[in-house]
């Protein structure tokens, strides 16, 4: 057939580069607009690709969700089919492929993962911390001191805020800190060279890979199970080098073995790796399986659906054989699909209350299936990588023919293995049951850490506000654990209905909470805004609902905070009806429907501005969209950012991926750094950054934002085993001189 290869052409014009890729308010230019039509009404194309993530005629203007004629996608687009090769790992920006330009998505492997190879680099540091830790009590100073010069020859300290006074040995707690770190640096995952679509890994990045998705889901889950018996005691939390010693080193021998022979993964295997029973194995796969059933209403659909598949095939055996004929391809659910739904079904009594299980139960059973599931799949993840290229190839043909492409989840393979093998199509999940019970949990946990880092760096003081920041793919592949924070952080929980959407809140009382409601602020992100609508409506209920709390044990500092607001509201002119309204305003987005905050341009031309206030003034007016109700959606109103910013003293970005950090992703700079400068402008210091670190799902954690930085500068750009990697050809190894 014939085909036409176009570059696409810039959604915007003028100086500003984010807005010539992303699209602005205004309509495309007409050179935009014309290959669109000529592609559809000149050459007659019967379908369209889009190469690679991402293009801009997503981003083109006009509605974000339920698009007509008069939208530019649409208008662009047409009725031709539309097939878009998308990065596995970009699951929130792929979601507005779909909604926006009607994308068929066809995932493609991020790039490969390997070991960061620094640990030579800081074994001297960690010599000197192991005897530290087995001296005697009073050679402890001595040694400290030993460690603090070395550590601040290597500019350690930097990354962990310590101090740099030379004759003042450094705390225990302050050498376990150094100890983690350097530990981090040694362990990190880094990514090699760009993949190339329909080109295998080398056989030696298919196997670092695998390292990658199997060895810390063994070893964080086999350290689960030894602190359920009591095996494991909080010196391996303290120090990370045990941990390596104990746990990361022998499952790393036991994936080796497995990669070399797969056919070794046996149930045998799983029980004498986890130091269970074959009884205590079938026990965790009932819990899980219970604890995965559908329930309330969908197990009755679910039951009805199976009951009526099994009338229908009795019905067909005695009947015509014209009412017995086959679908047609394309309307087939593939057999795998069916008969996992009908097996759900067909199990389920809906008339039966699900069983209940402990909470002692529930971590015995994930902590076992996760090390069933990862042992059982070395082999399935070994051969994923090496077939993906081809399975994408395949798949986008087969897509051109009209055919099926099945769907997948989103998100890197480290963070998912699911998501192997690629040629999939992506897709988002149900943003009404978020934040979902998992979610959730792992919600209230890191809320608990910001707390508690905080209070360690400010003399047991609590934060007032945190500002979150709310990203899609986040969104889409913890299943709201951010949002989960910032309603646990009000003091209010999620009310599920019977279909297992979150459509209620309630307060958390004051006494069970154990601590003042802390107020938050929230920026979205213009994917998040689209998807996810309804989750900014609940996070404002929650918290008009915490401002209103009454008797509570703790100051409320929910209350305080709006009283705050509807001062500095009031001193800026506003009515006082207005001022009072407009207090508890806390969900802030891009104005006119933007999906950039637009500072990204000034950042990277020094000569726009001369002092930094000017960012944050043009920051605050580009982001001081209101998105907490649909009464005032989209409405800007000036002060009401800078009024909800008072009282800030958290930042916090999520970071699921393990494809980018806080140095080489603009947008992190751009959203989490841009409310660092507007909170210092409205507040005149500088609050604590913290990333949400949920790129590995056994252990999430709050970081704090220099030592993330301090992580990746150590392992990428500073080392050569990664600049290596990367520059592996000529015209790369400039490119990637020039970015370092």
């Amino acid at each position: 057939g014939n085909i036409v290869l176009m570059p696409q052409n810039a959604a915007g014009s003028g100086d500003n580069s984010f807005q010539v890729v992303h699209g602005t308010n205004a309509a495309p230019p007409h050179t935009y607009i014309a290959s669109y039509l000529w592609m559809q009404h000149g050459f007659k194309a019967d379908a369209l690709i889009h190469f690679g993530t991402h293009g801009s005629l997503e981003f083109t203007p006009k509605k974000q969700v339920a698009l007509c004629s008069n939208d530019w996608p649409d208008r662009l687009v047409g009725a031709v089919p539309h097939f878009y090769l998308y990065s596995i790992g970009n699951v929130g920006e792929g979601m507005m492929a779909k909604r926006r330009s009607y994308a068929t998505l066809q995932s493609y492997l991020t790039p490969p993962f390997l070991e960061s190879s620094v640990r030579g680099i800081y074994r001297e540091l960690m010599e000197k911390i192991k005897i530290y830790n087995n001296s005697a009590k009073e050679n402890k100073e001595q040694e400290s001191l030993a460690i603090k010069a070395l550590t601040v020859k290597m500019g350690i300290h930097r990354d962990l805020g310590l101090d740099s006074i030379t004759n003042k040995p450094y705390t225990e707690d302050e050498i376990a800190r150094i100890e983690n770190f350097a530990e981090e640096l040694a362990t990190e995952k880094i990514t090699g060279q760009l993949y190339t679509m329909g080109v295998p890994y080398e056989p030696e990045r298919i196997t670092s890979s695998v390292y990658a998705m199997a060895t810390e889901p063994i070893a964080y889950s086999l350290l689960a199970l030894d602190k359920q018996r009591g095996k494991a005691t909080n010196t391996i939390n303290k120090h990370r080098s045990l941990f390596t010693q104990q746990y990361l080193n022998p499952a790393r021998q036991l994936v080796e073995k497995l990669i070399t022979n797969p056919a070794q993964a046996t149930d045998e295997l799983i029980c004498r790796t986890a130091g269970i029973t074959p009884q205590e194995l079938a026990k965790a796969r009932q819990i899980e399986a219970d604890r995965n059933a559908p329930k309330g209403m969908m197990a009755m659909m679910m039951a009805a659906a199976a009951k009526q598949d099994k009338d229908d095939k009795n019905k067909k055996m005695g009947g015509h054989p014209a009412q017995q004929s086959e679908k047609s391809p394309h309307e087939k659910i593939p057999e795998s699909m069916k008969e996992a739904m009908k097996k759900m079904g067909t199990n389920m009594d809906p008339g039966k209350a699900p069983k209940e299980y402990s909470k002692e139960d529930i971590e015995f059973s994930l902590a076992v299936t996760e090390v069933e599931r990862t042992i059982k799949n070395i082999g399935n993840y070994k051969n994923a990588l090496l077939t993906s290229p081809e399975e994408e190839l395949a798949s986008l043909m087969n897509a051109l023919k009209g055919g099926y492409t099945t769907p997948t989840p989103g998100g890197d393979p480290i963070a998912n293995p699911n998501t192997l093998p690629t040629g999939r199509n992506m897709y988002a999940i149900n943003a009404e049951a978020t934040p979902t019970e998992s979610a959730w949990e792992k919600g209230i946990a890191l809320a608990k850490q910001t707390i508690d880092t905080y209070k360690q760096r400010h003399n047991d003081s609590i934060p007032r506000k945190v500002s979150y920041t709310l990203w899609s793919s986040e969104f889409i592949e913890t299943g709201g654990a951010t949002i989960a924070q910032v309603l646990y952080m009000l003091g209010v929980e999620p009310v599920r209905d019977a279909f297992g959407r979150v459509s209620d809140l309630k307060l958390i009382p004051s006494a069970e909470l154990g601590r003042p409601r802390i107020d938050v602020v929230v920026q979205t992100s213009g994917q998040l805004r689209d998807l996810a609508a309804s989750r900014l409506f609940l996070i404002n209920r929650a918290v008009e609902m915490a401002a209103g709390a009454k008797d509570d044990k703790y100051e409320n500092q929910v209350a305080t905070s709006v009283i705050e607001a509807e001062r500095v509201l009031t001193e800026k002119g506003l009515s006082p009806k207005d001022a009072r309204e407009i207090s508890t305003f806390r969900i802030f987005g891009g104005i006119n429907g933007m999906y950039g905050t637009g500072i990204q341009e000034m950042v990277e031309s020094g000569d726009r501005w001369e002092n930094e206030s000017e960012l944050a003034t043009t920051y605050l007016n580009n982001m001081g969209a209101y998105y907490g109700s649909e009464k005032n959606w989209e409405v800007f109103q000036k002060f009401a950012f800078e009024a909800a910013l008072t009282r800030t003293d958290v930042v916090v970005q999520p970071r699921q991926s393990n494809t980018w950090g806080a140095l080489s992703l603009d947008h992190v700079y751009e959203f989490m750094g841009g409310m660092n400068l507007a909170v210092r402008n409205v507040t005149g210091k500088d609050p604590d950054a913290y990333l949400s670190d949920y790129r590995n799902r056994n252990n999430m954690k709050m970081q704090e934002l220099k030592e993330a930085v301090g992580v990746e500068s150590r392992t990428t750009i500073l080392n050569p085993v990664y600049i290596k990697a990367v520059s592996y050809t000529h015209l790369r190894a400039h490119e990637t001189k020039a970015n370092l």
